[in-house]
């Protein structure tokens, strides 16, 4: 390789770089709080693979919140053109302070456990980490496609399974009167502070 060659790969090199630095930066997140409180009973489980949000810091991180650690709820639906809306609830059950970071994962399953269409897939939205105190909660957005208006042939699953953001087990809310369309379920935003 001559001389051009090996100035074009130093400065693909810088580029690489140039890029790494960037997106380490770009995901640095800040931390926020909340105090609201909703409860229900769950049932949790766990597996390998999980979605889940994750960051780079330069600072400390907060240790992420269990799933142990937490009570998993889901509002009932808010109706709208096309999707029902429904907030998942994070409240920290455990003595001490934790943080959530990112997006949970969310999917569908049958009396069974079974897994029912795809999961809920992420929404563009950007996130940071939010503190839960003790006995504080934060909110995740599950927007959840009416079926009609894709015109699939709908599902009714027993439970939404959650995954806090950056954990591996999961918690099984119960639901009822919840309709899918397994191919397109809807979307699920980041944790947020509750309001």
């Amino acid at each position: 390789m001559g001389r051009r060659g090996y100035l074009i790969a130093a400065a693909v090199a810088v580029v690489v770089i140039g890029l790494v630095v960037w997106w380490a930066i770009a995901r640095d997140d800040s931390g926020g709080s909340s105090n609201a409180t909703t409860t229900t009973t769950t049932s949790v489980g766990t597996t390998t693979t999980a979605p889940s949000g994750s960051t780079t810091s330069t600072a400390p991180r907060l240790g992420a919140c269990a799933t142990s650690a937490l009570t998993i709820s889901i509002g009932a639906p808010e109706g709208t053109a096309g999707h029902f809306e429904y907030q998942i609830a994070f409240r920290n059950t455990s003595g001490a302070t934790c943080g959530l970071t990112g997006f949970p994962g969310v999917s569908f399953v049958d009396g069974s456990g079974n897994q029912v269409g795809v999961p809920a897939a992420r929404s563009p939205l950007s996130f940071s980490t939010v503190t839960l105190v003790a006995g504080s909660t934060a909110d995740a957005h599950l927007q959840v496609t009416d079926p009609s208006v894709l015109d699939c042939a709908p599902a009714a699953p027993a439970a939404v399974r959650v995954y806090p953001p950056d954990q591996t087990a999961f918690a099984d809310v119960p639901v009822t009167g919840l309709s899918i369309c397994p191919s397109n379920p809807g979307t699920i935003d980041p944790v947020k502070a509750a309001s």
